[in-house]
């Protein structure tokens, strides 16, 4: 049975109070290529995880962690691909870009609407790219407003 917080989350905000299966899988994967100690930081922060809200049938994955405050991560840059990932078996190819945001998990922003039933394998590549303003929410964000 949902609990209040997950039902409040929904009405309210649109979103979940967990990452789904596939979001998680592809989180895994990009630990295994992390600093041990970047890999400790994702997954309290992947635990303290508050609210999650799906864009686009869910290509666009943002996160946030209400009153938490998980440690974090070493690269404190605005915004910062930590990592690329590739599905190994997903026909046509599916890719997904990790963001974080001053050091905090931010979003995951698939190629392609990720089937809920896709839980990988992933192919992890770290990256240390600034993403600039042809990320995914930055596009969406002119697409929706009427800037090009």
């Amino acid at each position: 049975m949902p609990s209040l917080r997950s039902i409040f989350n929904r009405l309210i905000f649109g979103g979940t109070a967990h990452l789904r299966p596939h979001e998680v899988a592809v989180l895994d994967a990009l630990a295994t290529v992390l600093s041990p100690s970047d890999r400790s930081i994702l997954a309290q922060q992947v635990s303290a995880v508050s609210t999650v809200q799906r864009f686009q049938r869910g290509r666009q994955v943002n996160v946030y962690f209400g009153a938490a405050n998980p440690p974090m991560l070493s690269n404190l840059s605005g915004s910062f691909c930590l990592g690329r990932l590739r599905a190994q078996t997903a026909v046509p190819a599916l890719s997904v870009h990790v963001i974080t945001h001053l050091g905090r998990l931010s979003s995951l922003e698939f190629s392609k609407p990720p089937g809920r039933a896709f839980t990988g394998p992933y192919e992890a590549a770290p990256e240390s790219t600034t993403v600039n303003g042809s990320s995914l929410p930055s596009v969406t964000d002119r697409l929706e407003h009427g800037r090009t």
